[in-house]
């Protein structure tokens, strides 16, 4: 709801605060006091497009705040929580217009851009007249507006839809899969022969580059090892001298009665390891005397695996990966028939579903339009609208235009004289007419969810008499469920107000100002008497004015 409207600086308005309470607010005015300034200043805190002119003479600068009570609940502000905004109870939204033509927008008093002041006001309040450009007047939102009249939840169908989509997807990623897995069949199979010869071992490379370095410098290591077994070999080697060792020790273990036989066993086991020694020696240097055959061999596997990690573009570590892969795709092939067949039976059964639940919503939609259609028309005699037509227009789509809400686009459409054609309701003339058509619809879509206030300017426009009595009738019906502000120049709407301000201009200073009142009960009568007779009022127009005000309370 709007609470609060402040404006400094804008044409006619030096500094102007209102309050708003909840229902019917009406503002009256002589012609040229000022009362489509005010529209203007709301219009700008909401997001539209700026002015230089609406900056009053002599200002630098213009400012208009708009305060509204938004439920913590109201989708407005799950846009917001995107944006880094938490949910309270006030949400205000201001915009300044300097002379050098730069805007700023803020939120709660955070600078944010235009396009999102523009959203978020578009959320909170709908303009009918001059600046209706959203709400009703946009065909994308009639789908939605016919679904919340007919009260149709479209969660399960919007479920149903994404489940189908996503089933497609899979099935899509499944079918191409398999054909390029056809397309490269041979070579994939050429590739897996290719690999299971070389059988890469992960890790393989770095053990290979150190073996291979090993057997580089064999001639130096079959001469150390060759050394070494000549140390440990022959009369004068350590293998012979050890045996000579304890040969002795066990003469003299004999002849001490067995009291070195510590040492003994000490020394015997040294021998047995140089024994063990010699042997290894043996071994290894005979492995390292003609290491070529060996060096071949594993440079041999080392380049070859090599070739093929440059051949399918990988590192040496990674082709026992790359078989896997291979292997797999083959898999693919032979049993992704299979796979794909189920897949395509979970895709016709998911669209069989959301087109059943699609079918349903198409249903209960075209009897809902036929509903408003009815309820619209009774009302369009009342509003001097005899003439005119109302149709909800709900068209099928085809399967390829399907969407989240189903298979339907709705538009509203009308026809202001008999017999002219019907036309899609944002493209009738502007003005009194499309303002009762759009009043005959708020009526019955009055709960609507997520829209806050409702402004109507010329509703009343070219009518007097009944037909204003019942444009104030339908008004108050609509406040009582939503705030309404209604711009009227007739006293049969005014009475029905809860709240009446009144816009009148005068002279402060040499400079002629706008100024804005609250009425009383008492000035309210009072005005509606001038609404009546004009500036001249009489004591018959008073008392007409006061007959009005008490059959509106009735």
């Amino acid at each position: 709801m709007l609470t609060s409207l402040f404006v400094q600086n804008v044409v006619l308005i030096d500094k102007l605060s209102l309050d708003f309470v909840p229902g019917l607010t009406v503002m009256t005015g002589e012609t040229g006091a000022g009362k489509s300034i005010v529209l203007d200043a709301l219009a700008l805190a909401l997001g539209a497009r700026s002015d230089l002119k609406l900056i009053r003479v002599g200002a630098d600068q213009l400012s208009v705040v708009a305060s509204f009570d938004v439920p913590a609940t109201d989708a407005v502000w799950a846009l917001l929580k995107e944006q880094g905004f938490e949910a309270g109870p006030c949400l205000m939204l201001k915009r300044t217009l300097s002379k050098d033509g730069k805007t700023k927008a803020f939120i709660n008093d955070q600078p944010v851009s235009l396009s999102l002041l523009k959203t978020v006001g578009d959320q909170l309040v709908e303009i009918q007249g001059q600046f209706a450009t959203h709400g009703l007047l946009n065909p994308a939102t009639h789908l939605a507006v016919l679904d919340a009249y007919a009260g149709l939840d479209t969660a399960e169908c919007a479920r149903l839809y994404h489940a189908w989509k996503e089933a497609q997807k899979a099935t899509a990623r499944a079918a191409e899969i398999i054909e390029n897995a056809k397309k490269e069949e041979d070579y994939l199979r050429h590739a897996i022969d290719e690999l299971e010869t070389v059988r890469p071992v992960a890790g393989e490379e770095e053990k290979l580059t150190a073996e291979r370095t090993t057997l580089m410098n064999a001639e130096k290591i079959a001469q150390s090892l060759n050394t070494a077994y000549g140390l440990m070999n022959g009369d004068s080697g350590l293998s012979r001298q050890a045996y000579l060792l304890v040969r002795e020790l066990e003469k003299a273990n004999r002849l001490c009665d067995n009291q070195l036989g510590d040492l003994l066993q000490t020394v015997s086991q040294a021998q047995s390891l140089l024994q063990d020694g010699e042997a290894m020696l043996s071994d290894q240097a005979y492995k390292f005397e003609d290491p070529t055959a060996a060096l071949e061999a594993l440079e041999g596997r080392l380049f070859a695996l090599k070739d093929l990690a440059r051949k399918y573009q990988t590192t040496v570590d990674e082709l026992p990966a790359v078989l896997a892969s291979f292997k797999e795709q083959i898999q693919l092939l032979t049993k992704g028939e299979d796979e794909l067949v189920a897949l395509q039976k979970a895709q016709a059964a998911a669209r069989l579903a959301f087109l059943s639940e699609a079918q349903k919503l198409s249903s209960a939609r075209k009897k809902a339009a036929q509903k408003l259609d009815k309820a619209v028309c009774a009302e369009l005699p009342d509003l001097k609208l005899g003439k005119a037509t109302f149709e909800t227009q709900v068209q099928d789509m085809s399967e390829d235009e399907a969407g989240a809400d189903g298979l339907n686009k709705a538009l509203f459409c009308v026809s202001i004289n008999k017999g002219a054609p019907l036309t899609p309701l944002h493209k009738t003339a502007s003005g009194g007419e499309l303002a009762r058509f759009m009043l005959a619809l708020r009526v019955h879509l009055n709960a609507q969810k997520g829209l806050s206030t409702l402004v109507f300017d010329e509703v009343d426009s070219g009518v007097g008499g009944a037909t204003a009595y019942a444009v104030g009738q339908r008004l108050k019906k609509l406040s009582d469920t939503q705030q309404v502000v209604v711009i009227t120049h007739a006293p049969q709407v005014a009475v029905f107000g809860k709240q009446h301000l009144c816009v009148s201009k005068s002279d402060v200073g040499g400079e002629t100002l706008a100024q804005v009142q609250v009425l009383s009960p008492v000035e309210r009568e009072e005005e509606i008497a001038r609404m009546l007779s004009g500036s001249h009022i009489t004591e018959s127009a008073r008392r007409n004015a006061h007959e009005l005000v008490e059959k509106a309370c009735l």
